[in-house]
Parts: structure tokens; C-alpha cells; sequence
């Protein structure tokens, strides 16, 4: 499924856990980089927090949903981070 709501996605990311984020040196100075979420268990070598208000700022400047599946066999989150979904 395909979240754009800020508050649909963070609630669906705080329910399994997840916190938002970014990758290191993926962003020059003060911009936000490649967005991430975290979950536990799930290792990003270069992760780094950022507060929501950050997180839901850049997905909505930048036209970005989320993406986000739990595995069926294991129940584990997924998430992507794609372009929002145009209205028509």
C-alpha cells in the first residue's frame, strides 16, 4: 500500500516500530539526504534519526509517499520510498 497522509505514515511506521531517518553522506550542509525508516532488526550502517517533522517535511517538498508491506512469511515491515501518487 501507499501512504501520503504525514499522519497515516507515521502512524503506520510507530505501530510497527519504525523511526525516520536518513542515510549518511547521502546530503550537503543541513539538507536531508536519502530517507530511510528503520525498524528493529534492520541494520542501516549510515542511519541517521530524524524527527518527524523533518521526515513528513521532505516527503512532502520533495512529492514522496510511502511504500510499505509487511513480508507475509515473516510478518517483518517494508518500506520504499516512491513518488506520491498523482490525482486525477
Amino acid at each position: 500500500m501507499v501512504l501520503v497522509h504525514p499522519d497515516v505514515i507515521r502512524e503506520w511506521v510507530e505501530a510497527h516500530g519504525g523511526k525516520p531517518g536518513h542515510l549518511a553522506n547521502t546530503y550537503v550542509g543541513n539538507e536531508v539526504g536519502i530517507l530511510r525508516v528503520w525498524f528493529p532488526g534492520h541494520t542501516f550502517a549510515r542511519f541517521v534519526p530524524l524527527t518527524w517533522e523533518q521526515f513528513l517535511s521532505k516527503l512532502q517538498e520533495k512529492n514522496l509517499a510511502l511504500y510499505c508491506e509487511e513480508d507475509p512469511r515473516t510478518g517483518r515491515p517494508y518500506t520504499r520510498i516512491v513518488p506520491a501518487p498523482q490525482l486525477r
